[in-house]
């Protein structure tokens, strides 16, 4: 019996479910054009990395992206010291190989940078080798820094040996040659109405990372306005890090407005500052609104750098609202205590006036809403890394046993007589 060209149709359908669904996300991704904004240490142990937020590209053998991925790549960037941190992970079952050293190299605007004949004297360029087997001729991966000044374009090229399918095979970025965009500075980006985020309006700026608020950090040319949308953190370029500052709960179910605020990178100690604008009148000015001063939080201790705290209602204010919110985090006192940086000629109390690349920080800008609505979500989880994998490894065999079927449909239909 002859197959019709829909029942080959499903078959594809099928069998390209089955593939998309069992690849994790990093192996489809082309990766990204900017750099996670932080610092590490170069020692061979990267338990410091987050394999999520820092990946940057895969690396395929003989770097051909039409080739298998053996490897990944991993990028930070610690703007203020200019230096650029690097790490290579090789796949499962897959060696990287320690000889010759200077194989495993990075190179800048086609200049080499640092290889793996470099040592670690705690200033770049460093290198060391991870997860190295007794032997000493095989490693899981390498960790390295190089300085990088503060360019564009810049084109890297990181390359490392691999021992899979039984021989000596080489692993790079794509085309030997990969984009890499550097911004130093982080801006705000509130909805337009609030006239607070673009540089001629005096939207503050902070040198991005490694001081921050949650786990990422991106740069950008200037303020971004949300382009008129309801919600701000609408136009950042490197994807949503708005992740420092939490609303706990629903306020207005629970009448007490908690926030959880995380921060990190902070060397002893950092200062927060924050403000709702509990009015809803497109203003951070009013009596009440600014709920932070200059208040002393550290990432080190029991808490790991997550604080849960309860916030003053100004008088006269409901909880069924939505409310804007924006939060600033920098290295001492007094640096970004105003919700909007004085323009020249201007000044803002007492606030100390330092040159842009000196206020460290980031600043972030939210929308909470929590006025009724004809929708409400009764409950909200958040999975892990793992539970994720799970989740692609169930998919993946739903569609592969969607596949089988199928398949074995189209089987039987071939061995039936006409």
């Amino acid at each position: 019996m002859k197959i019709s060209i829909n029942q080959l149709r499903w078959v594809v359908v099928a069998l390209v479910l089955v593939v998309s669904l069992c690849v994790p996300v990093n192996a489809l991704a082309d990766g990204n054009d900017q750099p996670n904004y932080g610092s590490a240490t170069v020692d061979g142990d990267i338990s410091e990395w987050d394999l999520e937020v820092d990946y940057f590209a895969p690396m395929y053998r003989a770097a051909k992206s039409t080739f298998m991925i053996e490897s990944y790549l991993y990028l930070r960037y610690d703007t203020p010291n200019e230096t650029l941190y690097i790490l290579v992970l090789s796949i499962d079952e897959v060696d990287i190989l320690v000889n010759p050293g200077d194989s495993a190299y990075v190179k800048i605007n086609n200049v080499k940078g640092v290889d793996g004949t470099y040592g670690v004297d705690g200033s770049a360029p460093d290198f060391a080798w991870y997860g190295l087997n007794a032997a000493g001729d095989r490693a899981l991966g390498w960790e390295a820094s190089v300085v990088l000044p503060l360019q564009t374009p810049i084109s890297i090229n990181v390359h490392t040996n691999v021992f899979d399918n039984g021989e000596p095979q080489t692993s790079a970025v794509a085309n030997r040659d990969l984009f890499l965009e550097v911004l130093p500075y982080d801006y705000g980006d509130m909805i337009p109405a609030y006239q607070i985020t673009t540089l001629a309006e005096g939207g503050p700026r902070h040198y991005a990372g490694p001081m921050r608020l949650g786990l990422t950090v991106d740069g950008e040319l200037d303020g971004q306005n949300a382009l008129g949308e309801i919600e701000p953190m609408m136009d950042d370029l490197a994807g949503d890090d708005e992740d420092g500052v939490e609303a706990v709960g629903n306020w207005l179910l629970t009448g007490v407005p908690m926030i959880q605020v995380t921060v990190g990178g902070c060397p002893g100690t950092c200062y927060l500052n924050g403000w709702i604008d509990w009015g809803n009148d497109l203003s951070f000015l009013e009596d009440g609104d600014q709920i932070f001063l200059d208040e002393p939080v550290t990432d080190s201790g029991l808490n790991g750098g997550v604080y849960e705290l309860i916030l003053d209602i100004p008088e006269g204010v409901s909880l069924s609202a939505n409310f804007y919110a924006r939060f600033r985090i920098c290295q001492a006192p007094g640096l970004c205590n105003v919700v909007v940086n004085p323009l020249p000629g201007e000044t803002a109390g007492q606030m100390t006036i330092l040159a842009d690349d000196e206020v460290l920080g980031e600043i972030e800008d939210y929308y909470w809403p929590f006025a009724p609505t004809a929708v409400t979500i009764q409950s909200f989880q958040v999975t892990n890394a793992a539970t994720s994998g799970l989740l692609y490894l169930g998919g993946g065999m739903l569609a592969l046993m969607l596949g089988v079927v199928i398949i074995g449909k189209r089987k039987r239909m071939l061995a039936s007589p006409e």
